[in-house]
């Protein structure tokens, strides 16, 4: 990619600097010179006035002085003309040129022009320097760019591709291009694949691609070898060859150069007011580069003047051109046009007093890229001058060739003071430099980035640093340089540290509180159990005294006395259950877990079969996913799925066509399950009291219960390393979802 963008913007640039646009003449048909350029000059040595008593034979050094006679025949012919002349300097050198002559009917005269191969050799490599930087100009350029290996297949194309040939890019790249070229045109093609593989350039070759609705648009390309690859442009030339076709059946061949010149190229009349002055000047004559450059046509415009067409055209232009047309003297000049917001790079000549010839290329995107290059170094400038890090780059000397202004704030020092200058010279410690020097030696023989810490005593401190050293590639993809980015960590090694001694010291308080929490769990258990213990005897007496009285006394009772009696029985049934609940959450911490795989889906239907027993009576639809299996203690689930199931029974006893539903859910490496019911539900606004001892969500009168059950499920799941939660809805139904973890703290039993 780098080749090849270096190539096509060098050939943009060869076709239109200032010096290389003014090298022309103009000649009658015996090759006597009647004009020429300042350009011309400089390419010569010679003044204007030797260079016009010279005839075209004359110029060309060494050479069998003919040369011109089959170029000037060629262009009245009405053909392409060019030659290449080795053009005599008045010191006694040679200059090798390429020379372009176009034809002039109206006046009989032939003008040609100069271009010193030399120009684009430099600007070739100069912008190969800054070629990464051009890919904006890849992606956006008329012409059809591409890149090919020497087997003949697309690597790299751009979206020009698929402007003129409809086919999407990711179906041509890795296509081979000879699938795409007219069969008559094939065997030239591989021909000119030829040249390129031993190495050599093809310019203005033509063919014809097929489109994707199965016509044919014929491409003129330019390619260059590079290696193991191509670089080619090729510009959609269908409308101009099927122009030359036209032309060539009729008799105006004379045109057909006028017309396909790759310059602008127009012939006007100057206009001028009461005092001689320019005022304005009319078209005569246009050719179709002129119509592409300007986007004004041949036909709305010739026979006009200049401000009828564009009003908004600045003053300037027309002085500049009034005095070539009333002067006789050349001008060459880059410009702007505001009426076309374009800029053009223009040579301009006197054909005969009052008229004057315009030769313009347009050099807008070649501006715009300058434009664009120079506010991006300078944004790039800003940037680095700015960021916190340390930017800087080492040649193969280790020395400093740029140093961002943010040195300045660690060492004291403005960056002048290292350019030019290695790490020892500055006064680095010894130890740091071994390391620096290491790391920057090593991206230059591996070409591979590498990253190093290091700390620096600086005058705000010692200071911590994470550097990145970064190979940057030459012309021929070796490390011509290495740019470092210290970025300052300080702050994080701080945070790092202090991070450590607060995890130390949350390590020591959790400790502790772990420590106080199973103390506070072990006595509350004990009092649990001395509780329900002392309670037991008591309770019993109060249960037994009112069954004897019923028994023994119950004919003497009235029926307010009896039902007393029924009262104080059930209060000690309720009080029993409620110490029995109490014992069964003590006791879910005493004992160790048995971690085993366990069927839960088996537990489930247990659970349910008994529910069915006690209340024969009632219609309830269960659904139990099968075999639900988990690594757990089967005897704590069991009373897990007891409480949840029988809780989801008990709440949909006033539901007309109860439901209860077991299963489970894969979520990834851990399993969800659930309990569903159709039942009562409850307001989620209090659902922080659910596994609170003792809350309860509804009237012991509506459903009976102690608030212990579920108190014991979340102590259980927790146990097993799990959660449970609840989603419900009041008349609605509920939904309680639990996961097991991995059984933490379980002693694992063989199945």
């Amino acid at each position: 990619m780098v080749d090849f963008m270096a190539y096509d913007a060098a050939n943009e640039e060869y076709n239109g600097p200032p010096v290389d646009a003014a090298a022309f003449c103009v000649a009658d048909g015996q090759g006597r010179l009647l004009d020429v350029g300042e350009g011309l000059c400089l390419l010569s040595g010679y003044p204007r006035a030797e260079l016009l008593s010279l005839s075209l034979a004359e110029l060309e050094a060494g050479g069998s002085g003919t040369w011109h006679t089959a170029l000037i025949n060629t262009a009245t012919s009405g053909s392409p003309a060019r030659a290449e002349i080795g053009l005599r300097q008045r010191e006694g050198g040679v200059r090798q040129v390429e020379v372009e002559a176009a034809f002039l009917p109206a006046l009989g005269q032939v003008i040609l022009t100069f271009r010193d191969s030399a120009i684009f050799s430099r600007v070739l490599a100069e912008l190969r320097q800054k070629s990464e930087e051009c890919d904006t100009y890849f992606r956006n350029s008329l012409d059809l760019l591409c890149v090919a290996d020497n087997s003949g297949y697309f690597r790299r194309l751009n979206p020009a591709w698929e402007e003129v040939l409809g086919f999407p890019l990711h179906e041509l790249l890795g296509r081979k291009f000879i699938d795409l070229v007219h069969p008559d045109d094939r065997e030239a093609t591989m021909g000119a694949m030829s040249d390129l593989a031993h190495q050599r350039q093809v310019k203005d070759f033509t063919n014809r691609y097929r489109v994707r609705d199965g016509s044919y648009r014929w491409l003129e390309w330019r390619a260059a070898p590079a290696g193991d690859l191509v670089f080619a442009v090729a510009r959609d030339v269908t409308d101009r060859i099927l122009a030359q076709e036209r032309l060539c059946r009729s008799e105006e061949r004379y045109r057909l150069l006028f017309e396909e010149m790759m310059s602008g190229c127009a012939l006007h009349e100057l206009i001028c007011d009461r005092d001689g002055n320019p005022a304005d000047y009319r078209f005569l004559a246009v050719n179709g580069a002129f119509e592409r450059m300007t986007g004004l046509r041949a036909a709305d415009i010739v026979g006009k003047t200049v401000l009828e067409v564009m009003p908004g055209t600045e003053r300037h232009w027309i002085e500049r051109y009034g005095d070539v047309a009333l002067s006789g003297r050349s001008a060459e000049f880059e410009e702007y046009a505001g009426a076309i917001g374009r800029y053009y790079s223009v040579r301009a000549y006197c054909p005969e007093r009052g008229k004057f010839a315009a030769v313009f290329n347009d050099i807008t995107e070649r501006r715009l890229m300058e434009d664009e290059l120079r506010r991006q170094e300078q944004s790039h400038r800003l940037v680095l001058d700015n960021i916190p890090d340390i930017i800087a780059r080492f040649d193969r000397e280790l020395r400093h060739l740029y140093v961002s202004a943010a040195i300045t704030r660690v060492t004291g020092f403005p960056p002048e003071h290292f350019i030019g200058r290695t790490n020892r010279e500055i006064g680095m410690p010894d130890e740091l430099v071994d390391r620096w020097d290491a790391a920057i030696n090593e991206v230059f023989s591996s070409g591979r980035e590498q990253r190093l810490e290091f700390t620096y005593q600086s005058p705000r401190g010692l200071r911590h640093f994470e550097t990145t050293l970064i190979p940057e590639r030459g012309a021929d993809d070796s490390s011509a340089a290495v740019l470092v980015v210290n970025h300052d960590i300080t702050e994080l090694k701080n945070a790092e540290l202090g991070m450590r001694q607060l995890n130390e010291e949350l390590e020591r308080r959790v400790g502790e509180r772990t420590r106080e929490l199973e103390l506070s769990n072990r006595e509350l258990d004990s009092f649990c159990s001395a509780v329900s213990h002392d309670l037991r005897a008591p309770l019993r007496h109060i249960a037994g005294f009112s069954r004897v009285v019923a028994e023994d006394y119950g004919d003497r009772l009235d029926h307010g006395g009896r039902d007393l009696l029924t009262r104080i029985e059930g209060g000690a049934q309720r009080m029993d259950t409620l110490i029995n609940e109490l014992l069964s959450l003590s006791r879910t911490n005493r004992s160790p877990l048995e971690c085993h795989p366990v069927n839960l889906s088996t537990i489930a239907m247990d659970v349910v079969t008994d529910l069915r027993e006690a209340a024969p009576d009632r219609l309830v639809d269960t659904e139990i996913a099968p075999d639900v299996m988990a690594q757990c203690d089967g005897n704590l689930i069991r009373v897990v799925l007891s409480n949840l199931l029988g809780n989801a029974w008990k709440f949909t006893s006033r539901t007309e066509r109860a439901r209860i539903e077991f299963g489970v859910i894969p979520s990834g490496d851990q399993q969800t399950f659930f309990v569903r019911d159709n039942g009562a539900g409850f307001d989620m606004n209090f659902a922080d009291k659910l596994f609170v001892p003792f809350q309860r969500l509804h009237a012991r009168d509506d459903y009976e219960g102690t608030g212990i059950g579920l108190a014991t499920v979340q102590r259980i799941i927790h146990r097993h390393g799990g959660k449970i939660w609840a989603d419900a809805a009041a008349d609605r139904g509920a939904t309680f979802w639990f996961t097991l973890g991995d059984c933490l703290g379980g002693r694992p039993v063989s199945p």
